[in-house]
Order: C-alpha cells, then structure tokens, then sequence
C-alpha cells in the first residue's frame, strides 16, 4: 500500500477518535451557551473556558421577567415580604411564596404594602450627601466597620471621609397606605441600607439608626423587626422662617405600632439616633445636590 495512503488512513482514524471522545454539553446547557455571543460565533461548535463560565453566571442572574423563582436581597430589589408562614401559609394576596417560615417574593420584588411586584426598586437619586439642619457641616456616614454599625456623623469632606457619606435612594413600588417608601443605601457600599433598631440599655437613647446589611439575608435586625425597619419613611419637610426649603425627614414604622422612627443627632455624641417623637432641626436633613422636586411625600 503507498505511503501516502496509510498516513491517510491513519489521520482518519486519529480523527474519529477525537470526535467520539469530545466530551458532550447537557441539552440545557447548550441552550444556555447558544445564546453566547462568543459561543455562537465559533464554527466549531465550542466555546473557550471564560465564554462558558461567564454564560453560565450570567444564566443564573435574576431579572424581574425571568426569575425562575430565585430570591434575591439587593437595593434594587428585595424579596422578603415581611410576611411569615410558620403556622400558616402566605397571604394570597402577596403574591409571595412560603421559604423557610417567610413569605417570599420569587419572581419579583417586595413593594411598600408587602406583596410582590414584577418591576424593580426604581433609583430616585444617586451621589448626595445629608448634611444636618442644626449642626452646620455634619453629615449622616456609613460606619461599615465597626462593633455595632452605628449611624454617624461627620464634618471631613467626602475626599477624606472616602465617600462613606454618600447615598443613594431608591423608592419601592406601591405604597403603604397611601404613603411610599424608600431604600437609603450607600453609594459606596450597595449592599448597606439604613436601617432603624433598639440599642442597649447604656446608650443615650432606646432607638437608633445602623448600616443594615441586605447581602446578609439572615441579619438580626431584619429577621427580629421584619422589614418595616429598612424600608423607610422619608417625607419633605415643609419650609419656614427656621427651616429653608429641601430638607427632609428620615423614618421607619415600629413593627405592630403606628408609631415612627425619625433619624436625629443625639447631642454631643454625633451618632444617629431614632426618636419615637418628632424631633426639631437636629432630624432635619438636607440631600445636597437637592433630590428631584416632588419625588417625596410631604411630612404631615
């Protein structure tokens, strides 16, 4: 037989090989892929190893429309209702799902009355800072790092305060009562949202303002309060001779009371408390730049 023949026969037979044993993709898998740009492209079928794990991260995320029924804590959207099914099941009329003894939203997100919505948290405002009516120069911070995450507040510009007090606001949908409501979280940290709870019996007050964490979807201070504690009232305060125009007012509902929590620098201590009365010019902030006119409610 020529020689040329055999070498023939042989890169036929090497070539056999190499099809049999290409490992094969799970049909679902494959559907994923197909829609890679980078895998569609190939001629050959096969993607490299980054367009294949980027695929597959990007197959898991969740969107509103295609869920898939994950739940998800973020500032866009948070699915935790408030809501519990320990003894019995969820509210129909929340739209939500019975996990672990909570009522969650899989598939959307929670709105200001509790049920579930297909759209996200809409950004109302980004990058502002909430300097005090009363103190001149103090600003409201994220203490991320810190025994108790503790509110405060600070008077170094936010170049050296690495912009630890910048925030970001985003507004639910629906409205509770009639009212809406709001997520104040850290431009620097999106995961943080103020949140309100109880202190220890040796601070100045029984109530004040923390960096809640929502990555950490079994945190204290959401798991005892529900949900009520982070998704905040903040109303526009009306102008006067002592207060100008723009200033508002940060608040969150006591669980199972009508009553309201309202952001305030205890004085003295420059720490961010929460009074169950409605304080003076020292719970009065002012987002600079100004947020967009008529985006919150008036404060009664």
């Amino acid at each position: 037989m020529p020689l040329f023949a055999l070498a023939s026969i042989f890169v036929l037979f090497f070539a056999s090989l190499a099809v049999s044993t290409h490992p094969t993709v799970a049909d679902g898998t494959a559907s994923a892929l197909g829609a890679d740009d980078e895998c569609g492209a190939s001629s050959e079928g096969a993607c490299s190893l980054s367009a294949l794990q980027l695929r597959a991260k990007t197959s898991t995320l969740w969107t509103p429309a295609t869920s898939g029924g994950i739940a998800v804590y973020t500032a866009k959207c948070f699915s935790d209702t408030g809501g519990t099914c320990v003894t019995e099941a969820c509210d129909a009329d929340r739209g939500a799902q019975c996990a672990s003894g909570k009522c969650i939203c899989r598939g959307g997100c929670t709105g200001a009355d509790g049920t579930c919505y297909p759209e996200e948290n809409k950004v109302v405002a980004t990058n502002f800072v909430l300097a005090n009516a009363k103190f001149e120069g103090y600003k409201m911070f994220f203490k991320r790092v810190t025994t108790f995450g503790q509110m405060s507040t600070t008077r170094l510009p936010s170049s050296f305060n690495m912009d630890q007090d910048k925030f970001d606001l985003y507004q639910l949908p629906g409205a509770d009562v009639g009212t809406k409501e709001f997520f104040l979280v850290s431009s620097k940290w999106s995961d943080y949202v103020l949140g309100f709870k109880a202190t220890t019996g040796t601070a100045l007050s029984p109530f004040a303002a923390y960096a809640v964490d929502l990555a950490k979807t079994v945190d204290q201070t959401v798991d005892v309060w529900g949900v009520s504690n982070i998704m905040l009232k903040i109303c526009a305060v009306s102008p006067s001779e002592y207060v100008p125009t723009g200033g508002v007012r940060i608040g969150a509902v006591l669980p199972a009371t009508d009553s309201t929590l309202w952001a305030y620098i205890h004085h003295g201590s420059w720490l961010v408390y929460g009074s169950m009365t409605k304080p003076g010019d020292d719970g009065i902030w002012f987002p600079d730049p100004p947020l967009p006119e008529g985006v919150l409610p008036v404060c009664s």
